[in-house]
């Protein structure tokens, strides 16, 4: 297990979870379909798609400038409610805090 939530292990999780989003996208719209419009697996797809495109060229920097480099990706890309929750802080707010604070979140460095 690992203290410290580096720049390089955030990227991997966030990669990880574009393709938790895209290998689901069906399920996701059929559940969405039952209570919404139907459009969240294909939103989310798209959305995670351009996230993982924003990860492969951002140089190395610190887990909160990342953190904000998704949630801005996502709230351009995703469209309903789903995009502004995760740049609003739902999913990823409460990580880029503790990247900004200080708390057991640090760059690649070791850096708070």
């Amino acid at each position: 297990m690992c203290d410290l939530l580096t720049f390089g292990i955030l990227r991997e999780m966030l990669c990880d979870i574009a393709d938790t989003m895209s290998a689901n996208a069906n399920l996701l719209t059929q559940l969405d379909t039952a209570i919404g419009d139907g459009d969240h697996g294909r939103n989310m797809e798209l959305g995670f798609a351009s996230v993982r495109q924003e990860l492969e060229m951002l140089p190395p920097t610190t887990t909160g400038i990342l953190l904000r480099s998704v949630g801005m990706t996502l709230v351009a890309t995703v469209g309903g409610a789903s995009g502004r929750g995760f740049y609003r802080g739902r999913h990823y707010g409460r990580l880029e805090k503790c990247a900004y604070a200080g708390r057991p979140c640090a760059d690649d460095t070791g850096r708070h």
